[in-house]
């Protein structure tokens, strides 16, 4: 992955990303991809939402998923297709969810009947956001803008009762590109709500078989300040054991016709240990729930599979003199291949 760049105005970056997105989409040839993503983590639950919209040959269309996990009833989800439309130059929407852009940041709004879940929520942002060029993916490119840093507000409505939702830590993250599904790719990433003030992400770009790494990176901010970028050989990934906790609920549910082999591809715990010079900082992630979400591939008749699995994390270390230490909640996505 190309270097990360800070931007000055959080209420500029945004719309320059999307803006960006967008016009490189009316020009790019072929397969085009674009999407907006959002975690909130409350106490007791985990929220995510990911709108998406692609233009192929075949005409342009969109989709969404929505997964959230509450203590009460596990986990629960639905992932639909539908037509999409930009909101503005950074907003995005389709059939049951939109991402508007608002004047400290976005509303999101979900009617999932399927999931029988509604939610309003107002994401509002503290830190600058980050954007990454031009990193390679298959035989395309993919490129990404976060915002790490966020509070949501408002409320949401499942089968099991109202919560209100006041200053959660939230997470988004908007990415576009020209790669294709089932081309010989894959991801690892991670979000953890703040601790002693401190948000953590993790990126890894690798290929399918997870064998060749193009990029590695821990993110670290405190409070809205980048604090901690820690790159390749700084950080460092161990995965031990194998998730065995209630089946991974599919969506679509169709995906339950494919014989995969069992259980979810999930590690049960996952180490991250980052340093450089005197700053350092080591994760222990044990996963605690897995959803699957299938994508069709571009490459033909099989399916790319996206692992959600949500996660407690203790961490421990220090950054600029400051040590960083307890627990918290958060989500890590796998995509990869057998």
């Amino acid at each position: 992955m190309s270097s990360v760049e800070p931007r000055r105005s959080a209420g500029t970056a945004p719309r320059f990303a999307r803006y960006l997105a967008a016009s490189r989409a009316d020009r790019a040839p072929g397969e085009w991809k674009e999407w907006c993503h959002v975690v909130v983590v409350g106490t007791t639950w985990l929220l995510l939402a990911n709108i998406s919209r692609r233009r192929s040959a075949s005409g342009t269309a969109g989709g969404a998923s929505v997964l959230i996990w509450t203590r009460e009833g596990g986990c629960t989800g639905a992932c639909w297709e539908g037509a999409s439309r930009r909101i503005g130059p950074d907003g995005l929407a389709t059939e049951g969810i939109q991402l508007a852009p608002t004047s400290s940041g976005f509303h999101l709004s979900i009617h999932a009947p399927r999931a029988q879940l509604r939610a309003e929520l107002e994401l509002r942002f503290a830190a600058e956001p980050l954007v990454a060029r031009g990193a390679p993916l298959g035989s395309g490119v993919f490129e990404w803008m976060a915002l790490p840093v966020a509070a949501a507000h408002g409320w949401f409505r499942t089968g099991h009762g109202h919560v209100a939702v006041s200053g959660a830590p939230a997470y988004h993250d908007q990415n576009w590109g020209n790669w294709r599904w089932g081309e010989d790719l894959g991801w690892q990433w991670g979000y953890l709500a703040p601790i002693a003030g401190c948000t953590v992400v993790l990126s890894r770009m690798l290929d399918r078989r997870r064998l060749r790494e193009a990029d590695r990176r821990l993110l670290v901010w405190h409070g809205d300040t980048l604090v901690g970028d820690f790159q390749g050989p700084q950080v460092q990934i161990a995965a031990r054991g194998r998730y065995r906790g209630p089946p991974a609920p599919l969506f679509p549910p169709s995906l339950r016709l494919l014989d995969r082999g069992g259980d979810a591809d999930v590690p049960g715990q996952i180490t991250v240990t980052a340093r450089s010079g005197a700053d350092a900082l080591s994760l222990d992630l044990a996963i605690t729930g897995v959803a699957v979400l299938g994508v069709p591939d571009d490459t033909g008749l099989d399916v790319t599979l996206i692992q959600e699995a949500t996660c407690r994390a203790s961490v421990r270390g220090e950054l600029a003199g400051d040590p960083i230490a307890g627990e918290t909640a958060g989500l890590y996505e796998l995509v990869h291949g057998a």
